[in-house]
């Protein structure tokens, strides 16, 4: 079954190709309008008759290897589905990899360095889910562990655990952990901030409690660190290196590429907006570029500096529609892009452009060449640049990405 590679970014309107979940219903570009208002209407349409079908599985394949189909599955079912980015990484020492879903978010929508959802792991016909409630988490690679860190703040303290599971006769169970509080004795200041600024001014005192094992032993810090080295040598632990979008996993999980593995991708410089770009790429039988891998930031990246082009601002196929609406899958897409590490400075921000009285949002995507470290990163920019800098005249272009290599 063809596919279009997709998006998948909370709040992104990609007018180039609409998919809504892996493998299912695609609309071609001719049948798309660019305004974002048409757009999120076609989305409404297409989920709503996924959720009518949701039946069938996508990659139905006699010939696929039994825990590929089952984990390709789990994926057509799953709520959310496409807000989540995926890793796949090997825990135990067999030939079969967990498959990691990551949210980005914490449960107070709060950005973490991990918010994963659930570790699948598959052995003997049956799936198995680890679900490390959206905290981040660490890994021996092929040494059968796996450790659970959070943090959580309470009105005057800080606490912090580290819980190890392991994978045995084909279930996550718990191996071991334990967790530790710390706050400031201190009137003047509130623990947060005494522990972030610790001023010498303050009369306060860092007081730190561990405990360890379901008895909630109390422990020194000396024991605690022993203890957990112990069950989970943490010299050894490492993190997932690499996240895909819905439709780049379940390409991968079925042939080993990404959905883009085949893509062709030109550079055209010109002074356009945001909304000329879509439709040139149209008119050329390709669409905006929807970078949606580190493979593929990679690719884009070679390609930027064999043309000479490092210092072109590129337009790329995806602007926002909602921004930073707390309590609705816009926010939780919003982190994608944060977990490839793909966002200039970090991070997400709101910034606007204000010229005699008007107000506009920089909620269309740029892809820029960051010389400091020779790389690609996406920023955020007006629909019309130069109206903003007319420095950039003749810096402006945009990438077009087509589905095939000829």
């Amino acid at each position: 079954m063809q596919m279009k590679k997709a998006m998948r970014i909370m709040g992104l309107c990609c007018v180039s190709a609409l998919l809504v979940a892996c493998g299912q219903t695609v609309v071609g570009t001719d049948e798309i309008d660019v305004t974002a208002a048409t757009v999120h209407a076609q989305e409404n349409v297409l989920e709503q008759k996924n959720k009518e079908n949701n039946a069938a599985a996508t990659w139905n394949d006699s010939e696929l290897e039994e825990w590929k189909q089952v984990y390709l599955d789990y994926l057509d079912t799953m709520a959310g589905a496409q807000n989540c980015a995926y890793s796949l990484i090997y825990v135990d020492d067999d030939e079969i990899p967990e498959l990691a879903i990551d949210y980005g978010f914490d449960g107070g929508y709060a950005r973490v360095d991990g918010g994963c959802r659930a570790v699948l792991t598959f052995h003997d016909h049956v799936l198995d889910q680890w679900e490390p409630l959206r905290s981040r988490f660490t890994y021996i690679e092929r040494g059968n562990r796996i450790c659970n860190v959070s943090n959580s703040y309470g009105e005057n303290e800080i606490s912090h655990s580290d819980h190890v599971y392991m994978i045995q006769d084909g279930k996550w169970v718990s191996v071991d952990g334990g967790y530790y509080r710390e706050y400031a004795d201190t009137s003047s200041l509130s623990a947060k901030l005494a522990l972030s600024f610790k001023d010498d001014d303050y009369d306060w005192k860092l007081v730190r409690e561990y405990s360890w094992g379901d008895t909630d032993e109390c422990v020194s810090e000396a024991e605690y660190r022993a203890r957990l080295n112990a069950v989970y040598p943490e010299a050894q632990r490492i993190e997932p290196q690499d996240y895909y979008f819905l439709d780049d996993i379940c390409s991968i999980i079925r042939t080993g590429n990404a959905a883009s593995a085949g893509h062709r991708y030109e550079l055209v410089e010109e002074d356009v907006t945001w909304e000329e770009a879509s439709v040139r790429c149209r008119e050329k039988g390709g669409y905006l570029a929807t970078i949606t891998s580190n493979e593929e930031m990679c690719r884009i990246q070679e390609q930027v500096t064999a043309e000479e082009k490092s210092d072109v601002t590129f337009f790329v196929g995806a602007k926002e529609r909602n921004w930073l609406e707390h309590g609705t899958e816009e926010l939780d897409m919003m982190t994608l892009y944060t977990i490839l590490d793909f966002w200039l400075d970090g991070g997400l921000d709101l910034p606007r452009w204000q010229k005699e009285g008007e107000e506009a949002l920089k909620d269309y995507f740029v892809l820029v060449y960051h010389e400091a470290d020779k790389r690609c990163y996406l920023d955020e920019e007006l629909n019309d640049i130069l109206t903003a800098k007319p420095s950039y005249r003749g810096k402006i272009g945009y990438i077009c990405e087509y589905d095939s290599m000829f």
